[in-house]
């Protein structure tokens, strides 16, 4: 396979040993935006770039270090096809690339999103806090490519919109390690692509929160000179012809090839730590794994939603569907292929034998009755023209919030206001004034 995906990655090879650069950062391909041993900020950056040019790079080499941090989003538009953003770590070299926004490129032929390569013990890190979102005919959200001992970290704060290869991930050489997380969807005619071109290859990891299979059901797909098998020999055949033989010895190395790529590919995707989203602070999940902040689990593992102490749960959705109970009453799930868990839990507090400190009756302003009565524990219950809700009192910054049981908080203000969420969307909002007074003293009781 050797395509403008494969010219990249030896691209980045070659450039190890300098044969494109020369002194000072200037480059043979007249980049249109460089940053290399030195630290720059932008608030955003819209450029035009000029076909099978790096448009943004920061690059780093011999122990150098590299830093960009662009405040809004990077804009790429321009004729052919692309290469947006750019980052490379060479000879011990940290290079680091963060997008406090979308990172959007459009190429009449297409384009990469995120390029990102590391080698020889260096590191390259890139985090857009936004989406990848790119169009045009050929597209690729997320290239990471490690080798020879070099790390490559990548965090997406969003989704990656291409048509291609969502991600292109490969580790070549041992030490090497290429992680990339993607808190969002991750769209395109495949997925994944596993790229390993090494005789040994080193760790390729992925955390996603949903891949999208393609029309054939696949995530994910294996590709590169990894999967060739130079000790395997093709037996000739002499009942053959010499033509005969030769398609069937192209047949023969395919099907060889072809098994070991796909074995690969179902180990890389039976690996894939999915993060499993959930609506309520007033919970935990069991059989799960910490990813860099995030609650993951594998395709096939069971997820449990528990409650926080002091708290049980009501009820609780996946993407609107009911979860399953266990024979002890928890819910839970079973992580389908390409994830997208996006759990809904209601909670309400168990009931415990309570002091109550204070009671309040008032009316909102389209004239609601309005009683809420605090207990010595911080939990509350809130009456609302007869509809009960039920809720906790905390105290942050010396400030007093309630916490509805959808785990909404709802700060008071300096006066008594409170604008309180009674449900999980926006708009289920009811403003009252609680009593200073009150508010006083559970400040002092919970603070």
């Amino acid at each position: 396979m050797f395509n403008r995906k494969t010219w990249k990655t030896l691209l980045s090879m070659v450039l190890v040993f300098g044969m494109l650069f020369a002194v000072g950062g200037a480059s043979a391909f007249a980049d249109s935006y460089v940053v290399q041993n030195e630290t720059k900020t932008e608030d955003s950056l819209t450029l035009t770039g000029e076909e099978w040019r790096d448009v943004v790079v920061v690059r780093a080499e011999e122990d150098e270090n590299s830093a960009l941090t662009v405040n809004g989003d990077v804009t790429v538009t321009g004729e052919g096809y692309l290469f947006p953003a750019n980052v490379y770590a060479y000879d011990g070299g940290s290079a680091s690339l963060t997008i406090n926004g979308d990172l959007k490129a459009e190429g009449t032929d297409g384009s990469d999103g995120l390029y990102i390569s590391a080698g020889e013990g260096s590191e390259a890190t890139a985090t857009v806090n936004g989406n990848i979102d790119l169009e045009g005919e050929s597209t690729y959200g997320v290239i990471a490519s490690a080798y020879n001992g070099g790390a490559v970290n990548v965090v997406v704060d969003g989704d990656v919109i291409c048509t291609n290869i969502g991600v292109q991930i490969s580790a070549t050489g041992e030490n090497s390690s290429a992680d990339v997380v993607i808190n969002g969807t991750v769209s395109g005619d495949i997925a994944v692509l596993l790229y390993q071109y090494g005789e040994t290859n080193g760790d390729t990891n992925l955390t996603a929160w949903k891949l999208e299979a393609n029309e054939d059901g696949k995530l994910v797909i294996a590709s590169g000179s990894s999967y060739y098998d130079e000790e395997l020999t093709y037996e000739w055949d002499p009942a053959l012809s010499d033509e005969e033989n030769e398609a069937a010895a192209d047949e023969f190395f395919a099907a060889a090839y072809q098994a070991k790529a796909e074995a690969a590919a179902a180990e890389f995707e039976a690996n894939i730590n999915y993060i499993i989203r959930v609506d309520n602070d007033n919970t935990a999940l069991a059989g799960t794994t910490q990813i860099q902040g995030y609650d993951t689990a594998k395709e096939g593992e069971t997820v449990t939603v528990k409650a926080a102490a002091g708290y049980r749960v009501v009820a609780a959705t996946n993407n609107g569907a009911a979860l399953l109970q266990d024979a002890d009453g928890n819910y839970f799930l079973v992580v389908p292929k390409g994830g997208g868990v996006s759990l809904s839990v209601l909670t309400e507090l168990m009931a415990v034998a309570k002091a109550e400190v204070g009671k309040f009756t008032t009316k909102t302003a389209d004239g609601k009755e309005i009683e809420i009565v605090f207990y010595d524990d911080g939990a509350f219950k809130l009456t609302v023209d007869g509809e009960v809700m039920r809720g906790h009192a905390v105290v942050e910054d010396g400030k007093l919030i309630l916490v509805s049981s959808h785990g909404v908080k709802c700060p008071v203000e300096d006066d008594g206001t409170v604008k309180f969420q009674t449900g999980k969307t926006a708009d289920s909002v009811i403003e009252f004034k609680l009593d200073k007074d009150l508010v006083d003293s559970l400040i002092e009781l919970l603070g």
